[in-house]
């Protein structure tokens, strides 16, 4: 490799460093020549010292000496010549991996691969920074978008990467990449993605159905635990309610008639399928959630995927209210409005109340602070 080119490659790698940092380049992107800044210049410093007064001539550095002396201090990349150069070089600049980014966009046709493109030609049209979508990582997860929004089974995490990206660690590398697109930390388990085999809990009343071998609840004095790999060989019978809780404790806890099923917070696929098996042999639904953002986030999503009006236990106002000594107060602005985004949402019109008072009183409720007390 020629002398200029390593000096230049240098420079630029300084340069890509800070840009992709958003640095800014208030100081010089620069060289310094002492052999512990830059060591590889004393092993061939004639060589050097030519490529330095070539690279000067061409602009594409400017030099400074040490003071009163007519050796060379440090050399200073040339910003308005960033883009020439790496075209000299063959370096993938900015406009390469713009291109790079609306070729991979193009290949796909699903509704949030359209919206994410159509939100980047916005910013490009407006003269606005794409910075943050220019990275491998970003690429890697428009990739993985589209293998999400056509995946219809549950699959491992890293059969899942290898896949994709012939690479078993690559989705766990780019998760949060992924997460930003959809606005959503829970979405690969909702898709399916499994990183073990879990498990869906449940307990009660009814019949459990597995390769036509049946299981009566009420003889079984504690919840079960049905390996989620055998969904769908799972059928039911006899079951006159279906009750869904969030929480762990409370499941334990909680006794009623009727199938109960542990969540675990938002329904993962699975849980989503087995939910509308039910639906066949039930149409009565209950869900016992916190009285919080994420609980009637939960109560939502499984309305809308259920198509159901579901019931609720002990998340309304009356409840928040007998148990304000059980709340936990917050002071966050951006928790308020995600609480005023839940008023937007037509299927959580019958909680307005309560979650108004959350956000005039900002507070929520636990159901573990207050159920069995």
């Amino acid at each position: 490799m020629k002398y200029d080119e390593i000096l230049l490659r240098d420079l630029l790698s300084i340069y890509e460093k800070r840009d992709a940092n958003s640095s800014g380049f208030k100081t010089k992107v620069k060289i310094k020549f002492t052999k512990d800044k830059y060591p590889k210049y004393f092993e061939s410093p004639l060589e050097y010292d030519e490529a330095i007064k070539q690279l000067e001539k061409k602009n594409y550095i400017s030099i400074t000496k040490l003071k009163y002396d007519t050796v060379v201090d440090y050399i200073s990349l040339n910003l308005e010549k960033v883009e020439e150069i790496k075209q000299l070089l063959e370096i993938n600049g900015t406009s390469e991996k713009r291109a790079l980014l609306l070729e991979e966009l193009d290949k796909y046709n699903d509704d949030i691969i359209i919206n994410l493109k159509n939100e980047i030609m916005n910013r490009i049209k407006n003269n606005k920074s794409i910075k943050q979508y220019l990275s491998n990582e970003y690429i890697d997860a428009i990739k993985a978008v589209h293998y999400l929004e056509n995946l219809n089974h549950n699959v491992y995490e890293r059969n899942a990467s290898n896949y994709i990206f012939n690479d078993s660690k690559r989705l766990a590398k780019i998760k949060n990449q992924i997460i930003a697109i959809y606005e959503d930390e829970n979405i690969l388990e909702k898709k399916g993605i499994m990183s073990v085999t879990p498990y869906l809990y449940v307990k009660g009343e009814g019949v459990i159905v597995i390769n036509n071998q049946k299981i009566d609840l009420k003889d079984v004095s504690n919840s079960i635990g049905i390996p989620i790999d055998k969904i769908d060989e799972l059928s039911f019978e006899n079951i006159l309610k279906v009750t869904t809780i969030e929480n762990l404790t409370t499941f334990y806890d909680y006794k009623s008639n009727g199938l109960i099923i542990f969540l675990g917070g938002f329904s993962t696929r699975s849980q989503i399928q087995v939910l509308k098996k039910l639906k066949s042999v039930c149409k009565e639904y209950y869900h016992f959630g916190d009285i919080d953002y994420g609980g009637f986030t939960i109560l939502n999503n499984l309305m809308e995927e259920l198509d159901l009006n579901i019931k609720t236990i002990n998340m309304d106002l009356a409840t928040l209210e007998k148990n304000i000594k059980y709340t936990q107060s917050f002071n966050d602005h951006k928790y308020i409005e995600k609480l005023k985004t839940l008023l937007e949402k037509p299927l959580l019109k019958e909680f307005t109340d309560v979650i108004q008072f959350m956000i005039d009183n900002s507070v929520w409720l636990e159901q573990e602070s207050f159920y069995n007390d």
